[in-house]
This record gives structure tokens, sequence and C-alpha cells, in this order.
């Protein structure tokens, strides 16, 4: 009996994911434009780039399909599709990927939203086959011509993405027009949507470029992006936008999109991107001084926490009576920010004095002293 239970449980530790083990998702993102390009010529393309063990493909025409396997195929690597139903007849979109490294356990299509010919999510459930660990890959192409339609479909994989218990990795064309100088003010607030609450985060390349030409944005902005769930950190992962010699050419065989290519860490402490810059997804819970400090109507408080979790922030005089509570719901994890106005809970303005905020957030918690001045 004892050696049948160490049997067992050498068979159950094999055949678990290997959480502590890092795997580097080696992907790129292409809107290849079927109804306006060459099979052949974005087959070469896509042959050209060494490495790629995902692909996830917007605007495809099924009749495509077999071109592009012969040509990602030809340097001995097996791959199988899944190939989306939604859209206009060559507007479809299409997962490739390596059988050698990844096991499709499921895929599906997410019916997020319904007006019109919207292209629905294309998901596909992976298992990497030598480490067992699991994520969801997407692929997205999200109205061009209603920006209320744009907006609807972001507010939906936001709320979707809220309740994954899998690290998503989501690529494809958003339409969200980043600019490639002033993006951080200048974009479609589709963004802002899908990556409220930390959500979702953008693997942001070092160097921006314009993945998209037309005479109407002439080569100004970002349309195409890789963006990671919140259970990934940005700062082990990166992105590049793929320029070749003449590819914004005005012509018939090649596509008016730029590939995204990706390297997404899950699980480990992957060795790629970069170490500086967009810090992710903090590590540890952690609450900061309130700005400003005095204070006269309205001040700031900034809090972290790594994991989704209940928030609580709780504002108390000097005899620990409670005045306010800011903040009272499930968080997603990321870097936070609430304000207090100085007032109580019905709105009444509270005495100049010293008063304490507290945050409470899972097993974690910590008091610090502000002042407020009138």
């Amino acid at each position: 009996m004892k050696r049948l239970l160490v049997f067992v449980g050498i068979a159950l530790l094999l055949c678990s994911p290997v959480w502590g083990v890092e795997d580097t998702i080696r992907t790129i993102g292409w809107n290849v434009e079927s109804q306006n390009a060459d099979p052949d010529s974005i087959a070469a393309r896509m042959a050209e780039m060494d490495g790629v063990e995902i692909w996830g493909l917007c605007e495809i025409d099924n009749s495509w399909v077999s071109t592009i396997l012969e040509k990602v195929e030809a340097g001995g690597t097996d791959f199988d599709t899944i190939m989306g139903t939604t859209g206009r007849n060559t507007w479809l979109l299409l997962i490739i990927y390596n059988t050698e490294k990844y096991e499709l356990i499921s895929s599906s299509e997410l019916p997020i939203y319904q007006n019109g010919y919207p292209r629905w999510p294309l998901v596909g459930h992976f298992r990497v086959s030598n480490t067992g660990n699991e994520f969801l890959y997407m692929v997205n192409h999200l109205y061009r011509d209603s920006a209320d339609k744009r907006w609807a479909q972001s507010d939906s994989l936001n709320a979707w993405g809220r309740d994954q218990v899998l690290p998503v990795i989501a690529v494809g064309d958003y339409n969200y027009d980043w600019d490639v100088d002033e993006g951080d003010s200048l974009h479609d607030s589709g963004y802002d949507r899908l990556t409220k609450d930390g959500v979702f985060a953008w693997v942001k390349p070092d160097s921006p470029a314009a993945t998209y030409y037309s005479s109407d944005l002439d080569s100004c902005c970002v349309l195409d992006f890789i963006f990671i769930s919140w259970h990934l950190r940005l700062g082990k992962s990166g992105s590049e936008i793929r320029v070749f010699q003449n590819d914004f050419a005005d012509s018939a065989f090649m596509s008016s999109h730029r590939p995204i290519w990706g390297e997404i860490c899950i699980y480990g402490e992957c060795p790629v991107g970069p170490e500086d810059g967009n810090p992710g997804l903090p590590l540890t819970f952690s609450l900061l001084q309130n700005h400003p400090n005095p204070f006269n109507s309205l001040t700031t408080i900034s809090y972290s926490i790594p994991i989704r979790t209940h928030v609580s922030i709780t504002i108390y005089d000097t005899m620990g009576r409670r005045i306010n509570t800011i903040v009272d719901e499930v968080k997603m994890s990321g870097h936070h920010t609430a304000e207090w106005s100085g007032g109580d809970e019905q709105g009444n303005p509270a005495a100049s004095g010293i008063y304490f905020y507290k945050i409470r957030a899972g097993e974690f918690e910590k008091t610090i002293k502000m002042v407020l001045m009138k």
C-alpha cells in the first residue's frame, strides 16, 4: 500500500503544472488584410520571421490557410490552426500554433458584442507540453467605423478579463489610434476602457512606430497591440513592431499593417523584456503618504496590491471615530489611487485637524496620518 501511495504521488507530480518554471511565449499578431493582399506574399513574409510559436492573424481568408501553413512549416516544425467563424468572409480571425510545444485544450469564440458584423474574440486554451503551464491566447479585431461599438467591445473584454483564472495574451487590431509621438494623451478611449483597473496592460515596444498606413492616418498611429492580463508582469515581457523595407508601399501584394512580435513570460522569472521603465504589476502591498499633505479641499491616496482582493480605505479622527470610507470594493492587482475631499459619509465638511487613513487589503493593514487645514 505504501508503494502504491508513493507511485500515485509521483504520477500526480509529473502530471501537474510546473508553476515555478518559466515559459516564454513567442508570438506575432498581424492584420494581413486578405481582401487587399496576396497570400503567397504574406506567407513568404511570415516564413522570414523565425522563432514564432503562435500567430494571431486578423482579416484572413479561409482559402489562405493551406498556403500559409506550407510556408511556416517549411522549417520542419508542425503547426495547426484555429479558425474563427464570425465577421465577413475575408475578415476572419486565425490562430496558428506550434503543436510540438503547445497542446490545445479547447477553443472558443466570445459572443461579447452582437450588433452589426463583429468578429467575436477567438480564444485558444493551451498547455505548454514540457511544463504543463496553461494560458489563454486571444485574437481581437475591434470595430473601426464605430467608436461606440469599439468602446462596448473594450468594456466587455475588460469585464471578461477580470474573471479569468489563467493568464491571457491578447493580440490583434484594436483600432485605438495611439499616436506615436503623443500617445499618452492622444489615443482612442477604448484603450482606457480595456486597461481599466489594470485588467490588461499593453506590452509597449521600446520604440513605438506606426503599425498601419493610410492616407487618413498618415502613418501616425499604433492600431495593433499585444496586451497581457493582470496575472503577468510587464517588466518580464517585451514586444517589437516589425518594420520592413517599403512595407508601407501602396502595393496590392502586402498588408498595410505591420506585424507585432512579442516575447511573453508566464509564471516564471523569464529573462526577456525591459528591466526598467513601466514596472508592471506590484510585487507587494503598499500604502503611500497622501498628496498634498497638509491639504485644504482634496487629497490623493496612492496604494498598490499584487493580487485581486477586497480593499477598504477608511478615514478616522484622533478619537478613533470613523469619518468616511472612500474605498470599499474588490480591486484588481495594480497601482491605484483614491481621493478624499475632507467630508464625512453624509457629505458634511470635516473640521481642520489630524486624521488617519487605514487600508485593509486581504491580510495587509496599514495606517498613515494626514492633516486637514482650512
